[in-house]
C-alpha cells in the first residue's frame, strides 16, 4: 500500500508539466512512459534512452520531448515471421532501416522514409520471413533512425525462431 501511495504522489507531482500536448497537463508524458513501452522511448534532442518508466516520466516532466521507434510483429501473417516498425519524433525525410539477421548466417533490411509530420506507421519498412520445411532457424532484428534532434537511435534487439513448416 505504501509503494502505491508514493506512486500516486509522484504522478500527481508530474502532473504539472507540458512537454506533450495534452488536457490535463503533463499525464501525457505518463501515459506515454506506462503505456507505450518505456523501452522504445527516446529524448529527442540526444537519442538518449531511459533506465526505467520513472526515468522516463521525469524526463518528460521536465518538459523533454520524445521519440519512439518500435518494433512491431506484423499482423496475420501465417507461416512465418515478419516484423515491422511504429514511431514517432522522428526526424522529417530521413531513413528507418529495419535489420533481420538469421544467427546461422544470412541477413537483410528493409528501409521506409520518414514522411513530413515525424512518423512511421506499420508496413515500410517490413521484413516478412517465411519457415522453411524441416528448418528451424534463429533470428534477431532492430531497427535504427534518426529523432528530430538529430540523433541516431536503436531500438532493443528482439530475437525468437522461424518456426517450422
Amino acid at each position: 500500500m505504501k509503494g502505491l501511495l508514493v506512486l500516486v504522489a509522484a504522478l500527481a507531482f508530474l502532473g504539472s508539466g507540458t512537454a506533450v500536448p495534452a488536457a490535463d497537463g503533463n499525464s501525457g508524458n505518463a501515459k506515454l512512459c506506462l503505456s507505450a513501452d518505456w523501452s522504445t522511448m527516446f529524448a529527442s534532442a540526444d537519442g538518449s534512452s531511459f533506465k526505467n518508466a520513472g526515468d522516463c516520466i521525469s524526463y518528460g516532466a521536465q518538459g523533454g520531448m520524445y521519440t519512439q521507434l518500435k518494433l512491431v510483429p506484423c499482423v496475420a501473417f501465417p507461416g512465418g515471421v515478419c516484423w515491422t516498425v511504429t514511431g514517432f519524433g522522428l526526424k522529417p525525410g530521413t531513413l528507418v532501416t529495419l535489420f533481420f539477421d538469421f544467427l546461422g548466417g544470412g541477413s537483410g533490411n528493409s528501409n521506409g522514409f520518414v514522411p513530413a509530420d515525424g512518423t512511421i506507421s506499420p508496413g515500410v519498412p517490413e521484413i516478412a520471413v517465411s519457415c522453411a520445411p524441416g528448418l528451424e532457424e534463429h533470428y534477431s532484428t532492430f531497427a535504427t533512425g534518426i529523432t528530430s534532434g538529430g540523433a541516431t537511435i536503436t531500438t532493443p534487439t528482439l530475437t525468437g525462431v522461424v518456426p517450422l513448416c
